[in-house]
């Protein structure tokens, strides 16, 4: 039900299009490597493995697709490692439907990507600043 949500929201947009769905990392893989996409939206919460673990192979199945992604959890540890891990944007699943089309037009525009919840998640980390969090904006690497 989730992933039909998903699809119905970018559905209508004439940048992004939705190629296929997985609900595992195998599926995930599987589908990687045949539709080789630019963008892959990715849960953390996967029933097969943990969704940052998996995320650099699933990048590289892609030919080194971007990942943005969509998390329940949103504490800076989550995030962080995410983009350790090499994602190019966080965007929390309690987040509006807007952020989601404009967190993925922006990776679509090499750009790194944080929604408001996230941002204020990490704001009120000890030790993290403003001027770290606009770091994690910045251009995606590739």
């Amino acid at each position: 039900m989730f992933r039909e949500g998903i699809n119905l929201i970018l559905s209508g947009d004439e940048e992004l299009a939705v190629v296929a769905n997985a609900g595992t990392a195998a599926e995930a893989f599987r589908l990687a490597r045949e539709y080789s996409p630019d963008i892959i939206l990715l849960d953390i919460s996967l029933p097969d493995v943990d969704g940052l673990s998996a995320l650099p192979q699933i990048s590289e199945a892609a030919d080194g697709a971007r990942i943005v992604v969509l998390s329940m959890h949103i504490g800076a540890n989550h995030i962080l490692r995410a983009f350790e891990m090499g994602a190019a944007a966080y965007i929390a699943k309690q987040s509006a439907s807007r952020d989601l089309v404009e967190g993925l037009r922006a990776v679509n525009r090499g750009e790194r990507f944080l929604d408001e919840i996230t941002k204020t998640e990490l704001s009120r980390t000890p030790g993290f600043s403003h001027a770290d969090i606009e770091q994690l904006e910045g251009p995606v690497e590739q």
